[in-house]
């Protein structure tokens, strides 16, 4: 199978939502390999996202019309046909017709969103350019740059390096997360998923889908926003702009103003000044009301988040992250530097699994991940600073616990609360943003956004709950997520029901991976105001649980109170 047959496979599929990891995988590597691939992907994404809206409610053969002469590519037989069925089920009548223009709109989704692949796959003009081996190189506008970002996720590509260059003209596809771009000018911008952008100059941004909030400091006057039916021109303001698929703008200035014109800039602008907004429906005609103003709109910076971490490198072969020198978190979106000497470490209090997960495998578990082939107290394989050292594999429950979790193991007619406990070295106090942060290894074909996890409270009390993490800040997507050093797994022989059985259970250790640079070390914040604890409040012991929801479980290696 050729590379363009092999990447028209693996987008349908993509599209149907039916990858599996491992074909994800390979998507990636096709779409890295040639730029032209990924421009494809890129429309056909939009369209299949815009065609979406055809099985919902409102649906109509006048949308279709519209959306499918949207379509840029040469395939006049091909839409000659689909409007001319679509105008043979318009003359029906009564129900009759309506059913049929609902049940056309799935085909008219798939066909028009596969016409790009087919197009891709049978233009011999194209076929004739396509060479595999050269990919072609991004034009990049230095003036423009990824400032930071947000658990963010861009089709077909890992999230970029914060401070990495924005590529000019490149239309991005940002799936999930935010961004935050930063101009030459001056001028800022968040962009917040789902969206499709693109990055014009130094002092103009494109927003196809999507939503952005706009900072044009003194200086940075004349920042353009373009969107499908209109532009946007600051006059020194904050704005947020909002873009859906069916190209309705809504424009939202919290303070300072904004001239709004029709796309070609033709006709006279109209000023919004603070706590103004306007609707614009439409692409060609330019038809803007009134709508409430809404501040809520308008994002002034990224969430609270694990920014990014350091580490020593690893003398062995192959080098890789060792033990953590820094980090870097946002809290109360103030951005917070700390050396790992800094932080508040823990000490493992209690590891349970249950037992029947473990009597259910075909192999014992492995639970401790180490340096050498042994690891001399395995109770401190979370105290240390190691990213590649913990005790891994925990137990859980698919729903948290909503009860004081039992550590004891001292009778054997009540089992201990699977899971683990931890206790630190000194009380933890909630402030705002992220008051903990916790750091797993995941390797490369694992899940991409973590191991989801809950954290539980030690002592419930009125006011408090558990939290569930389902997504880390940083993932395996994440550029700041290193590479790890090499490390060695232990399986043990029998089910882990007790601290004591970690620590000095019969285990079997399992050769070093070839290169741990196959794993990374993936990190989350954790707030404890998510758990109900007032500001102010200190706490010193928390319980984990896996979550269940796949057959591989949370792999911690090291958890951190932030000072």
């Amino acid at each position: 199978m050729n590379t363009n047959d092999r990447f028209v496979e693996l987008w349908t599929d993509y599209l149907e939502g039916e990858l599996s990891e491992q074909q994800i995988i390979v998507l990636h590597e096709l779409l890295e390999q040639d730029s032209r691939l990924l421009q494809v992907a890129l429309k056909s994404y939009q369209l299949h996202r815009m065609l979406g809206l055809l099985v919902g409610p409102g649906s109509s053969e006048q949308f279709i019309h519209a959306t499918m002469k949207r379509i840029p590519l040469e395939s006049e037989p091909f839409i000659t046909k689909v409007l001319a069925r679509i105008d043979t089920v318009s003359g029906q009548s009564g129900k009759k017709a309506n059913r049929s223009i609902e049940s056309l709109g799935w085909i008219v989704a798939a066909a028009a969103s596969l016409v790009f692949l087919s197009w891709f796959l049978w233009d011999q003009r194209f076929a004739s350019t396509f060479t595999r081996s050269s990919p072609q190189a991004m034009v990049t506008d230095s003036d423009v740059r990824f400032e930071n970002t947000a658990r963010s996720k861009f089709l077909g590509e890992f999230s970029p390096a914060v401070g990495s260059a924005v590529s000019k003209d490149r239309e991005y596809v940002l799936t999930s997360g935010s961004i935050q771009i930063r101009f030459s000018s001056g001028a800022e911008a968040i962009i917040d998923a789902p969206a499709v952008f693109q990055v014009i100059s130094s002092e103009r941004l494109r927003l196809s889908i999507g939503s952005c909030s706009v900072y044009a400091p003194k200086g940075a006057e004349g920042f353009i926003v373009d969107t499908p039916n209109s532009k946007i021109v600051d006059r020194g303001t904050r704005f947020a702009v909002s873009v859906s698929e069916t190209a309705k703008t809504e424009v939202h200035v919290v303070e300072g103003a904004a001239d709004i014109y029709n796309r070609s800039g033709s006709e006279p602008g109209i000023r919004l000044v603070g706590k103004e907004a306007r609707s614009i429906d439409g692409e060609r005609d330019f038809d803007s009301v009134k709508t409430a103003f809404s501040p809520h709109l308008f994002r002034s910076q990224l969430a609270d988040r694990v920014v990014s971490y350091q580490a020593t490198v690893a003398s062995s072969p192959g080098g890789g992250a060792e033990d953590l020198t820094s980090i870097q978190v946002q809290r109360g979106g103030v951005l917070c530097d700390y050396k790992a000497s800094d932080l508040i470490g823990c000490d493992l209090t209690w590891f349970c699994i249950e037992e029947i997960l473990f009597d259910n495998t075909n192999m014992p578990f492995r639970h401790l991940a180490s340096k050498g082939m042994e690891l001399q107290n395995r109770a401190e394989a979370l105290s240390d600073l190691a990213l590649n050292t913990g005790a891994i594999n925990p137990g859980g429950a698919t729903e948290p616990i909503r009860s004081d979790p039992r550590v004891d193991s001292s009778d054997p007619e009540l089992p201990g609360t699977p899971g683990f406990a931890i206790r630190f070295r000194n009380p933890i106090m909630n402030r705002p943003g992220p008051d903990i942060v916790f750091f797993e290894i995941q390797d490369l074909p694992g899940a991409p956004d973590g191991d989801s996890f809950h954290v539980i409270p030690m002592k419930y009390r009125e006011g408090l709950k558990p939290l569930t993490i389902k997504a880390y800040d940083l993932t395996l997507t994440s550029p700041e997520s290193l590479k790890l050093a090499s490390f060695y797994l232990h399986s043990y022989r029998t089910a882990v029901s007790s601290l004591e059985a970690f620590s000095n259970g019969a285990s079997e250790t399992v050769a070093k991976p070839s290169t741990g640079n196959n794993y990374r070390a993936l990190a989350v914040g954790i707030d404890l105001s998510m758990m109900g604890y007032q500001e102010g409040e200190s706490i010193q012991e928390l319980f984990f649980q896996d979550s269940l929801d796949d057959r591989k479980h949370v792999d911690p290696v090291l958890i951190l109170g932030l000072p």
